[in-house]
């Protein structure tokens, strides 16, 4: 979790505007991260801890997790221009993100 709140709000700059920990009654813990990404829209993360019936090693990747190619299931961002979209490109890569070229 600490990484993929790293990643949306330091490296892509969306504001985490709530971080709540839920305790389930079966026992353990559902921590969620709100992203306001834009337009109305927000990403929420979930990071269960102990909860009965998750195992702690479970693929958090979709794509691993149904067993598809890397990129068959991915987010996409409107911008508002190509040269848009290339500084945010450069900026990506200058981070140390793979990224593609446009």
């Amino acid at each position: 979790m600490e990484a993929t709140i790293e990643f949306y709000e330091i490296v892509l700059g969306f504001p985490r505007v709530l971080e709540k920990l839920t305790r389930a009654d079966t026992g353990g813990t559902l921590r969620e991260a709100y992203f306001d990404v834009g337009a109305g829209a927000f990403l929420v993360f979930m990071e269960p801890n102990d909860l009965p019936g998750i195992p702690a090693d479970y693929d958090t990747g979709i794509n691993g997790a149904l067993g598809v190619p890397r990129g068959m299931y991915h987010f996409a961002f409107k911008v508002p221009s190509i040269d848009d979209l290339e500084s945010r490109r450069q900026s990506l890569d200058s981070q140390g993100v793979n990224v593609s070229a446009i």
